[in-house]
Formats: C-alpha cells, structure tokens, sequence
C-alpha cells in the first residue's frame, strides 16, 4: 500500500507541476506524460503493479474488455514522448495530450462496473 501511495501521488505532483510549464509545451507533455506512467504503475515497479503484482497488473490491462483501451493508452503515452523528442508542432503535442487524456479516462473506466455503458448513456441523452 506504502509503494502504491508514494507512486500514485509522486505521478501525481509531476502532473501538477506540469501546470506550471503549459506554455513550454514540450515540458508539459514531457511532465504530464511522466506524470501519468509513474501513477498508474506503467513502469513496472510502480504504483498499482504495487497492488496487484506486476504480472496480474499486465494480465489485467490485456484482458479482453479493455485490450483497446489499454493499447490506445500507451500508444498515446509513446506518441507524446516521442513528439516531444523530435520536437513537434506545439498543436500535435497539444493534441496528442488530449487524445492521451481521453484514452486514460476511457481505461479508468473499464474498473468501474458499468462505468463505460453510463457514460456512453450519458453522452446519448446529452446528444440526443
């Protein structure tokens, strides 16, 4: 639980210092991204491989029901960070945040019991 805490909340600092650099894009891509591999246990070591053991932690992330989510996840993660190296468009890195987000709250959402199908619900009754 100590190991879990720690992560999660050190992947969370770094996302709230990235704040401060939105106007170097570049750094806050760099920190948000960071940020978001360091909180949810992507590195292997860290915060909810703490929980469920690093192996259950990938068995899980591949599981049937959220293969897609977790793939369009860390494409965006590796999207970002190599955007950032090569220097991109401050609107490409800006853009590939925001798809990073997207798919980090579509993946949050394959834990929550029926938490894709309410949303979904939702956007149906906003957009109808």
């Amino acid at each position: 639980m100590y190991g879990f805490g720690i992560c999660y909340v050190a992947g969370l600092v770094i996302n709230f210092i990235s704040a401060f650099f939105f106007f170097n894009i570049t750094m806050f891509a760099f920190l948000y991204t960071l940020g978001n591999i360091l909180s949810l246990g992507l590195i292997h070591f860290n915060s909810t491989s703490f929980l469920f053991g690093p192996l259950n932690q990938l068995k899980k992330m591949f599981d049937k029901d959220r293969i897609v989510a977790t793939l369009l996840y860390l494409g965006a993660l590796v999207l970002t960070i190599i955007l950032v190296v090569v220097k991109a468009s401050v609107v490409l890195i800006l853009l590939c945040v925001i798809f990073q987000s997207g798919a980090l709250f579509w993946y949050s959402l394959s834990y929550i019991p029926f938490g894709r199908a309410a949303v979904l619900n939702c956007f149906k009754g906003v957009f109808k």
